[in-house]
């Protein structure tokens, strides 16, 4: 790497993965930017792997004064890195209440904030109520992502084709 932070675009890895970090990019052009470093990484017939909270059943959330994280439609992923030669191949839920939702604005989410909320506040009571709080996550989240609803966990699979 040339400079810390940046992503030499050299075009010849075969996998390249952002673990939720573009959520983090709040303007929309320095997300487009990001995102086309990333994908300039990936060779012809590679791929690219996401995990962000990408929305596909709802409406963008408008963003909140002096909010951290921000969901985006999985259009925005598309517009960006199909111009570069990439296809949207496959998209999944990652979690359900493993992550903070995002998206807590919208009604239909509720549950899953509380429940989030719920594990945050009992796991700061110490290491052997955070490790119980983790196991209750670990068993609750795949009978939840059986749903198909994922607020904030989403897996993204993009292939370069050209």
């Amino acid at each position: 790497m040339n400079r810390p932070g940046v992503v030499p675009a050299t075009g010849d890895d075969d996998l390249v993965t952002a673990m939720n970090a573009l959520l983090h990019i709040l303007d929309d052009a320095r997300f487009a930017a990001a995102l086309r470093n990333l994908g300039g990484a990936v060779a012809v017939g590679g791929w690219l792997l996401l995990a962000e909270p990408i929305l596909t059943r709802s409406e963008e959330p408008a963003l909140r004064p002096g909010a951290s994280p921000r969901a985006r439609l999985l259009a925005r992923y598309t517009e960006v890195l199909e111009p570069a030669g990439f296809v949207h191949e496959a998209i999944a839920a990652s979690t359900v209440v493993g992550a903070n939702p995002i998206e807590r604005g919208q009604g239909r989410f509720g549950p899953y904030l509380r429940i989030w909320a719920w594990a945050s506040r009992w796991s700061k009571r110490g290491r052997r109520w955070a490790r119980l709080v983790g196991m209750i996550l670990r068993a609750l989240d795949p009978v939840l992502l059986r749903t198909g609803d994922a607020p904030s966990g989403r897996l993204a699979l993009f292939r370069r084709t050209g």
